[in-house]
């Protein structure tokens, strides 16, 4: 057989396997090798599916958890990337809130990666904002969350750019107060440059002297030994830190208990003043409408929010000093994280800081 018959054949079998194949997206969008066939049992229906330039884009129906409308999942490429899960919002609405109740001036934001829009939704009832989103299919997905992401594309105080997050801060000019990047889990190749040094002293030159840089870290895939690279990364840049937990397992408001599975690290060029009467204090001043969203996650008061205070850069002095960077030319975290993909252990993470600090 020559080539160009071989071709032939191959494209004649292509388009004969794509009319009678079974194309099912349910079961391509399922969450992947790293959910159970039961947990993949108890997901609805895919509601939104679009295959976009950067991303394959998925929204699928999630079981009941309590609320008075359907729950919701968004999928990037078959990966979870957030929902109407208690562990997911509650790192939504830190990112979106902490800002203000560390510093009450702040006046606007940049955020980097638009998900759900929970975040940015939020953030914009309080601040001036501006989302970088590199994939225009995630529009689609949106609305399926605007019960806490608040209608966000509709809101005149937030503003949405179609751009690439990295290549967006080397072309901007502006200072912002707050900067909050929202990528994917460092092991996929399209999120690991945003954890990168270079990604970080990039972000700190659009950043005000008295800005603060919001970090969500996945320690659920994290080793102890990776969190410290990505510590020493994260202080080189940011030397004043402070890092609260998405949730804890002592919250007496809950009734199931959770385990730390995310950080919300703080970072910034100059020393954060923090203490449980200022988070009070900011609460406070809060609209009564944030307040209600923050309440529905069992965080009823700037006490209890403060309650998940993890660490402070000063606990911290010495603790990363023999890890590696992480940088362009060495991003290992997009190596090291995928091994943990299967084994996933946050409370190694945990009771290593811990350990650290106690002496």
């Amino acid at each position: 057989m020559n080539k160009e018959t071989l071709i032939g054949v191959s494209i004649i079998l292509f388009i004969a396997l794509a009319l009678i194949g079974d194309y099912n997206i349910q079961q391509m969008h399922s969450g992947g090798f790293y959910r159970t066939r039961e947990e993949v049992k108890t997901m609805g229906d895919v509601v939104y599916y679009e295959e976009g330039l950067y991303a394959t884009v998925s929204v699928r129906e999630l079981p009941d958890m309590g609320y008075s409308t359907k729950a919701y999942g968004l999928f990037i490429n078959g990966k979870g990337q957030g929902s109407y899960a208690i562990t997911d919002l509650r790192v939504n609405l830190l990112l979106a809130y902490l800002p203000k109740l560390i510093k009450p001036e702040t006046e606007n934001a940049l955020i980097i990666g638009l998900g759900t829009g929970t975040t940015s939704g939020q953030i914009s009832q309080v601040t001036k904002t501006t989302t970088i989103e590199i994939e225009p299919k995630i529009l689609g997905a949106v609305p399926y969350f605007n019960v806490f992401n608040l209608n966000v594309l509709e809101n005149p105080n937030h503003n949405l750019i179609i751009d690439d997050g990295r290549n967006y801060l080397l072309r901007n000019a502006e200072k912002y107060d707050v900067i909050i990047p929202e990528p994917s889990d460092p092991w996929q190749s399209f999120s690991t440059a945003l954890f990168s040094k270079e990604f970080f002293e990039l972000a700190s030159e659009d950043l005000n002297e008295e800005g603060l840089y919001m970090q969500w870290v996945s320690i659920y895939q994290m080793s102890p030994e990776d969190f410290k690279n990505f510590y020493k990364t994260f202080s080189s840049v940011f030397p004043y830190n402070i890092a609260f937990a998405n949730i804890k397992s002592d919250e007496s408001g809950i009734s199931v208990p959770f385990s730390t599975s995310e950080i919300i690290l703080i970072g910034s060029k100059k020393k954060v003043e923090l203490n449980e009467e200022i988070i009070n204090r900011n609460y406070y001043l809060l609209p009564e409408s944030s307040k209600q969203y923050l309440d529905a996650i069992y965080l009823s008061s700037g006490s209890e929010i403060y309650d998940l205070l993890l660490f402070t850069s000063e606990q911290m002095e010495g603790y990363a000093d023999d890890a590696k960077f992480i940088t362009d030319d060495k991003p290992i975290l997009e190596f090291s994280t995928a091994k943990n993909v299967l084994n996933q252990n946050p409370k190694e993470v945990i009771n290593d800081i811990e350990r650290f600090i106690s002496g």
